[in-house]
């Protein structure tokens, strides 16, 4: 029988006392480990930023006279690069 089979079952024969407590204890500890789960992301973020790697490859993302790419499809994207005009038809 595996651990959590273990831990099933005698969460099955708590009272209904026990069983309040247990869950009480047990929402506590999910946040916890929640809250630990999402600093350690942001430590991570940060990290990454701090060492330039938040974009990886966002300098392929650049026109060639040096100013960046609004996104797939942005007003800048059509004409930052020179390539046509609005006025095209």
């Amino acid at each position: 029988m595996s651990k959590v089979e273990q831990i099933e079952q005698q969460v099955r024969a708590l009272s209904s006392g026990e069983l309040a407590s247990f869950r009480e204890w047990f929402l506590k500890f999910d946040w916890e480990a929640w809250d630990r789960e999402l600093a350690d992301e942001r430590i991570g973020i940060r990290e990454q930023r701090e060492q330039g790697l938040q974009r990886p490859g966002a300098a392929d993302h650049a026109f060639a006279d040096g100013t960046a790419a609004s996104g797939a499809g942005g007003a800048n994207a059509a004409t930052a690069s020179g390539s046509w005009s609005a006025d095209r038809r």
